[in-house]
């Protein structure tokens, strides 16, 4: 695959290019650290070049869709350009995040996701695909190798995205070949020639997270057995699922389109999978724990951790919560290092000295009461810290929004008022829904 060309050793004076890590028709894909931001990065270089016109004109089209789009589910872009070190065959490229958990083509080559993982990722990327659905967009080529991991961490969520738009387009505009796609995962009325629409993302998606759950393609073969399979009967959904993950992607995998669920259902019925207290209906073993650990989603979450990284210009953000027997972290943002973080969060969060209004420590190696901490003994590159509490209306502190650096610092009292507004509103919110549901399940919330 490819046109044979090599990258330049460094892209735009800015980017070193290090190992290929993915391939396909129109383009390649190689490890890259950024050399002015100090970070490792994706960057997509695309094989066309500007004596073809047509392949140059998708090729941006696509910089265009993925560089509007944001959305924690979906990859993002952070610089586009062409490089000319072959004036005569210049290429457009994207430099893109990297994620070091691979694609979840290579992850199910160890065997399939346990089901809470399936349903992690269903969650995860229900939700980018609607927000490309509700900005006009079609993926058209939901798979395994589209998929991109987050690093896994021994006992943490699976974090997935999807990623390589180069065949998206407008919801019902009209393509040459409206079966381009991977013949395993496209939709039946796309085998039978009807034009592609959100339910045929949905039926993909389905199928992704059905070979997710097995470790095995539904419809394997050559792309015209693939394809005709799916025609003759429906995804089968193996008996040993929990039963309500098995209904939630047998609701993605009807044949009709329009017997399909819609994603905001699917997102509801992953959500409620993942929060239910049912061990049977969900397959493993659920820690006990309290009503706090039950909302906002993890996406509330990730949000006031990415603005306490941007307001007070730290590394790793995290979220977590503590009752009598254990402590849950429902976000951690940032470096590589935020999963060491993520292992190390101890009562260090919430100790009752500590937790009655926002505080940090400078170094944390110069705390003799921390010499015994699991935060600290969680890694070499953890220096300074700032945390805020998390209060009930009632004044039960609950558990903690904390920042790491790598670096000694002195955090501004602004620094210490930012993050405990952030953790206000981080509370304010989480409060506020449990009201809501309260008022609606009465009986539930009893």
């Amino acid at each position: 695959m490819g046109d044979g060309l090599l990258p330049p050793p460094t892209l735009d004076g800015r980017y070193a290019i290090r190992a290929l890590i993915g391939r396909g028709g129109s383009s390649s894909v190689y490890a890259a650290r950024d050399l002015l931001l100090g970070r490792e990065v994706a960057v997509k270089l695309f094989t066309a070049t500007a004596a073809d016109p047509e392949e140059l004109r998708a090729e941006e089209q696509e910089a265009r869709l993925v560089a509007g789009l944001d959305h924690r589910a979906l990859t993002t872009v952070f610089d586009a350009g062409v490089d000319t070190s072959d004036r005569l065959r210049p290429r457009i490229y994207l430099v893109m995040e990297r994620m070091r958990g691979g694609d979840l083509r290579a992850r199910l080559e160890r065997g399939a996701l346990g089901p809470e993982q399936v349903a992690c990722l269903g969650a995860d990327l229900a939700r980018g695909l609607r927000h490309l659905h509700d900005r006009g967009l079609l993926h058209r080529d939901v798979k395994p190798s589209n998929v991109l991991l987050a690093a896994e961490r021994t006992g943490g969520r699976l974090h997935g995205k999807l990623a390589d738009f180069g065949i998206a387009s407008p919801i019902g505009a009209p393509r040459e070949d409206d079966t381009m796609g991977t013949a395993a995962y496209i939709s039946p009325e796309q085998v039978d020639g009807a034009a592609a629409s959100p339910a045929s993302d949905i039926y993909a998606l389905g199928l992704v997270l059905l070979e997710a759950a097995t470790g095995a393609i539904e419809f394997p073969g050559d792309a015209n057995a693939s394809a005709e399979a799916r025609l003759q009967r429906d995804a089968r959904i193996p008996e040993h699922l929990p039963a309500a993950l098995g209904a939630v992607l047998r609701s993605m995998l009807h044949r009709a389109p329009g017997d399909r669920a819609g994603l905001p259902s699917i997102i509801g019925a992953f959500d409620s999978f993942l929060s239910s207290d049912d061990e049977e209906n969900r397959g493993f073993v659920v820690p006990a724990k309290q009503d706090t650990l039950d909302e906002p989603p993890d996406e509330v979450f990730d949000g006031i951790a990415d603005l306490a990284i941007r307001l007070l210009d730290a590394p790793v953000a995290l979220v977590s919560f503590v009752d009598d027997t254990r402590t849950r972290v429902r976000s951690c943002r940032g470096l590589e290092m935020a999963g060491k973080a993520v292992h190390g969060v101890d009562a260090l969060w919430t100790s009752p000295d500590l937790a009655a209004k926002p505080w940090a420590i400078a170094d944390v190696r110069s705390e003799a009461r921390l010499v015994d901490s699991a935060t600290l003994a969680a890694g070499p590159h953890l220096r300074a810290l700032a945390a805020a509490p998390l209060t009930t209306h009632d004044g039960r502190t609950v558990g903690a929004l904390g920042v790491l650096d790598q670096q000694v610092r002195t955090f501004s009292a602004a620094n210490l008022s930012d993050l405990g507004t952030l953790a206000l509103l981080l509370m304010h919110d989480h409060e506020l829904r449990q009201s809501i549901r309260r008022a609606l399940f009465p009986a539930s919330s009893a």
